[in-house]
């Protein structure tokens, strides 16, 4: 098949969206399929793909709303099988919202403010210009005659889809994120967390670990004040912090807290898993995640895991041999006292049914990758039945 991806910047050790599409294009290209990436920066680009810079010059204002226009003019110009649009255009075959649905991820950031600004936030949704850019995208993406399949990630953006536009639920597939089971794995051997914990002089310590891009959101500062009640407590932890988010700000944030000594950030990592392996709890406070990649990689590599009911991960957690699902992702001394919980012993306790079920086949990424291989097949089919489509009129924007 000849499948072109579209998102807004491609990164192959990017966030999840990038990842994710990094990792599917490798396993089609390895099939044999003709893979082009359409996006506005292109990093890390899997051998065999043909890339296509996106070019919607230097303003920022209506920046989504152009991208998507931009690619769509040029996706007139080729003929692909498949176009699989990860939720910046609105002109696709597979519609895959990785970010999940604007509204939900606006009102949960809404709980980050304070005073008159939380009171004003939901006026906001309506009238700023990037949340009104927002809403204008997702009407084209769901609209009646828009992509064939809407693939959602997790059946928390399924329910959220459907509450929030009129899309016939039949068009609408869920399929869990996955990880490669062979390099996401239990370490066996101890060297890679006999390694880093030497490195880090660190042997003694409670590891926990988070991995996350969007500091604020995914609640870098509260697992921060979580750390200082720990050292309140008298646990001998340390926390490890990968991705690539505001980093001095929130080495201050710890430096204020008293926790500087026991947090070290080490920035974006290409290859995460020695540091699952030397970690014995994941932690992920998020107040929005459709359904991150890294709680899989965590659950793959043995890893208890603490995250929020608004991860759409938690619906692949089997509880309390997975973890603790927090109800409330502002409650830091909730994620304290879940924290506290898994001490030497706890984490022994269940380690291993945890190595088993690391190897269970929902978190593959394999048998997804054939899931979509299947929404692909049936889109072909349904096209080659379909009646011979109008011709489209050009869409212009106004930004």
């Amino acid at each position: 098949m000849r499948i072109a991806f579209v998102l807004d910047r491609y990164d192959a050790v990017g966030g999840g969206a990038q990842r994710w599409t990094h990792d599917h294009a490798l396993r089609l290209i390895q099939d044999g399929h003709h893979i082009h990436i359409y996006a506005r920066s292109i990093k890390g680009a899997p051998a065999g793909a043909r890339t296509h810079l996106v070019e919607i010059g230097s303003i920022a204002g209506g920046r989504r709303l152009r991208f998507a226009a931009a690619v769509d003019k040029m996706l007139r110009n080729e003929k692909f099988d498949i176009v699989h649009d990860m939720g910046d255009g609105w002109h696709a075959d597979v519609m895959m919202p990785h970010h999940g649905i604007r509204r939900y991820v606006y009102q949960q950031r809404s709980r980050l403010s304070h005073g008159l600004l939380r009171w004003a936030r939901p006026l906001g949704f309506a009238v700023l210009p990037r949340y009104r850019e927002f809403r204008t995208m997702e009407r084209r993406q769901y609209a009646k005659k828009a992509a064939t399949s809407i693939v959602a990630v997790s059946e928390m953006v399924r329910r959220q889809l459907l509450s929030t536009y009129p899309i016939d639920p039949a068009r609408v597939i869920v399929i869990h994120n996955g990880v490669d089971l062979d390099r996401f794995k239990p370490d066996e051997t101890g060297v890679n967390r006999d390694q880093i914990r030497s490195e880090m002089k660190w042997q003694s310590r409670t590891i926990y670990l988070t991995v996350a891009h969007d500091f604020k959101l995914k609640g870098v500062d509260r697992i921060l004040s979580a750390m200082a009640h720990l050292r309140g407590r008298g646990r001998d932890a340390g926390l490890i912090v990968i991705g690539g988010g505001d980093i001095p700000r929130y080495e201050r944030i710890a430096r204020q807290m008293g926790v500087a000594g026991d947090v070290v950030f080490m920035g974006d990592q290409e290859d995460p898993v020695p540091y699952y392996h030397a970690s014995d709890v994941f932690v992920l406070p998020t107040l929005y995640d459709p359904c991150p990649l890294v709680v899989m990689e965590a659950l793959a590599c043995g890893l208890p895991v603490i995250t929020t009911s608004y991860n759409g991960a938690t619906e692949l957690m089997t509880l309390p041999r997975d973890g603790v699902v927090l109800n409330d992702p502002m409650n830091v001394m909730e994620l304290a006292l879940a924290m506290l919980r898994f001490d030497e012993a706890e984490t022994a306790r269940l380690a291993p049914e945890r190595a088993a079920a690391s190897r269970r086949q929902d978190l593959s990424a394999k048998r997804m990758y054939e899931k979509h291989l299947e929404v692909y097949r049936d889109t072909l089919r349904e096209r080659a039945n379909a009646p011979a489509p109008v011709a489209r009129a050009d869409v212009k924007v106004n930004a």
